[in-house]
């Protein structure tokens, strides 16, 4: 039987990400925790389908942006004469 409308919406209110559930989702993307793990630390625990929806271009490109500063940190030192 279908509900009555009562003027109040039912299940849970749509995800809204914030600046520092991208900025989690990177930083423990980058260090290789899985998505389930992830998701539950956003936010008091999202879907692992809701973190791909929302957070597609963090997921991606995480790991690419962290071995591209350990590798700048890795040169730059070499450049300066640190070979240890």
């Amino acid at each position: 039987m279908p509900r009555k409308p009562n003027g109040k919406p039912n299940g849970r209110p749509p995800f809204k990400p914030t600046p520092d559930d991208r900025k989690t989702v990177e930083l423990m993307c980058a260090v290789g925790i899985p998505y389930d793990g992830i998701a539950l630390c956003i936010q008091g625990g999202i879907d692992e389908n809701t973190l791909r929806k929302y957070f597609a271009e963090e997921l991606k490109t995480a790991k690419l942006k962290a071995n591209a500063k350990v590798g700048g940190s890795i040169f730059k030192a070499a450049m300066a004469g640190n070979m240890a």
